[in-house]
């Protein structure tokens, strides 16, 4: 019996631990991760409506500033208010800007401001509210092991650490915000011709259909009436660049008829093109049936040159004026008089 009892003591002894490990295992399994819920608490830094913002403007590292004005609920440049504007892009901008939360807070941070890049800020975002309230937002350097950025506020002295994806929607310039005109979207195979018109004559960009298939063979009719048969390659490539010119540099974005001469585009080389697409009937009261008809479409683009031979494009019903390249359709304008004179 004396043998048997330290082993008795060492079963006791074990069971005991068994049951004070189990009840903790539960314990800790029920109550809540303290660390999480604190690493998910945000401290706000400001909290506002964006719709009282009238006014946001921004600075990059690189110095340049665009500022945006709220003109009877759309957003216009305050620098020219006839640029067309992405208006959802700077409403997101400004949704950004009004709310704003904070994983942590460092007291009196901005008494060594150069310890957070704040000295040499790579943005700084200015807000101007509908009771004349103004508010500077200050983004200095990213913390390499967070990937947050360094804010402070104005009339605030503590910096602030704020997820990095505030800046990402900065991350755009001048040219990048203009809701610029785009070309129509054409397929080629919709085309039927193509015709250029000038003060001195049309010249025209032909199809005709083989009987035996689909394809199209193109050829080039000029204003003396001289025919011009295209290889396949070359009729594709100039319909491609005709589809596709450049529109990325809009030198002016409402040009009157007074506006339009410097470009000679008061006079314009008028380039047509022609083609037919395919319409679905919907039912209606006359008709109940339904199917597709073809239907017949054009689509005109405006072409002028100033005193130097420098090309311009105007689209059809627009009054944006585009400076651009038209080497690539150079064999529809080839020999064209490119002064209209």
């Amino acid at each position: 019996m004396k043998k048997l009892l330290p082993i008795i003591i060492l079963v006791v002894i074990l069971i005991a631990l068994l049951i004070g490990y189990s009840f903790l295992n539960k314990r800790s399994s029920s109550t809540p991760d303290r660390t999480t819920a604190a690493e998910t608490t945000y401290i706000m830094v400001t909290e506002t409506d964006a719709d009282d913002i009238e006014a946001i403007s921004y600075t990059t590292e690189e110095g340049d500033r665009l500022s945006f004005i709220r003109v009877d609920g759309k957003w216009k440049s305050a620098d020219d208010e006839k640029m067309p504007l992405e208006q959802t892009i700077i409403d997101q901008m400004v949704s950004a800007s009004a709310t704003i939360g904070a994983t942590r807070k460092i007291e009196e941070g901005l008494t060594n401001a150069s310890d957070y890049g704040l000295d040499k800020p790579v943005l700084v975002v200015e807000l101007s509210y509908s009771n004349d309230k103004k508010v500077t937002y200050t983004i200095g350097e990213t913390n390499p092991y967070s990937n947050e950025v360094y804010f402070a506020v104005s009339d605030d002295d503590a910096v602030y650490t704020v997820n990095d994806i505030f800046c990402s929607f900065f991350d755009y310039t001048i040219n990048e915000l203009i809701l610029l005109d785009k070309m129509a979207t054409i397929d080629k195979k919709e085309i039927e011709s193509v015709i250029v018109t000038t003060k001195l004559g049309t010249r025209q960009l032909l199809s005709e259909k083989d009987e035996d298939s689909e394809d199209k063979t193109w050829k080039i009719v000029n204003e003396s009436e001289e025919q011009t048969a295209l290889e396949e390659q070359t009729a594709n490539d100039l319909l491609t660049a005709l589809l596709s010119l450049k529109l990325d540099n809009c030198i002016n974005y409402d040009a009157s008829e007074e506006e339009l001469a410097p470009y000679g585009l008061d006079e314009p080389v008028v380039v047509t093109i022609n083609y037919k697409r395919q319409k679905t009937v919907s039912p209606n009261e006359q008709n109940p049936s339904t199917g597709s008809v073809i239907i017949d479409l054009t689509y005109k683009i405006d072409i002028g040159y100033d005193n130097e031979g420098k090309s311009y494009v105007k689209l059809e019903d627009s009054s944006m004026v585009f400076d651009v390249d038209l080497s690539k359709i150079e064999l529809l304008l080839k020999d064209i008089d490119q002064t209209q004179s």
